[in-house]
């Protein structure tokens, strides 16, 4: 996930239990939650992207897409994380709107 300047520790706590939620849902082991820091950029992405590739990684979960824009387009830097991963992407916020506290229908 990309946090961004605005971002406070609650709303990165509410994203990684949405992550958890979908992860469940969808029968995936969530191993690892990587953080973008913006005083950083983009040491998580690339420590992100050698766990996948060593660990042979075979989906990777993102909160929406737009976690990606910060290193081009979203959807180009997916088909290039794909194609370099053989990773597939998953955005949960594309697939579940998630409340803690509410049920999905």
């Amino acid at each position: 996930m990309r946090k961004h300047l605005l971002m406070f520790d609650a709303e990165v706590s509410r994203t990684k239990q949405r992550l958890e939620y979908f992860a469940e849902q969808s029968d995936l082991e969530l191993a690892a939650v990587f953080i973008e820091e913006i005083q950083t950029y983009p040491a998580a992405f690339e420590r992100f992207l050698q766990a996948v590739i060593q660990d042979d990684v075979k989906v990777v979960l993102l909160p929406s897409l737009l976690h990606f824009a910060v290193l081009g387009s979203p959807n180009h830097i997916k088909e290039f994380f794909e194609a370099a991963t053989g990773a597939k992407v998953l955005s949960a916020l594309d697939v579940v709107t998630y409340r803690a506290g509410e049920a999905v229908s």
